[in-house]
């Protein structure tokens, strides 16, 4: 199953209508957003959240007493993204 708004990229600026770049910022954005929805963030957090990106390991590093950066979200995406393909598997 495909999220519609998994890989959104209608904020980035970008040239829409040219292909060069999409693949690489669609993926960023999945990534992203599988990071926001792993912490429990939905998409319309995660669009507030997309104007400091240092809100999301600010909140985890004060409450986990981690020393993590912006980094976090595209491990928690690649990770959570891997997991979900095992699963379908």
């Amino acid at each position: 199953m495909k999220d519609n708004t998994c890989g959104i990229t209608l904020r980035a600026k970008v040239d829409h209508l040219h292909p060069t770049g999409q693949v690489d910022i669609s993926r960023w954005a999945q990534f992203k957003m599988a990071g926001y929805d792993s912490l429990g963030a939905c998409i319309f957090a995660g669009f507030g959240f997309s104007h400091n990106f240092e809100v999301f390991p600010s909140l985890l590093n004060a409450r986990y007493g981690w020393d993590t950066g912006i980094e976090i979200l595209e491990e928690l995406g690649r990770e959570s993204l891997k997991l979900e393909r095992e699963f379908n598997r």
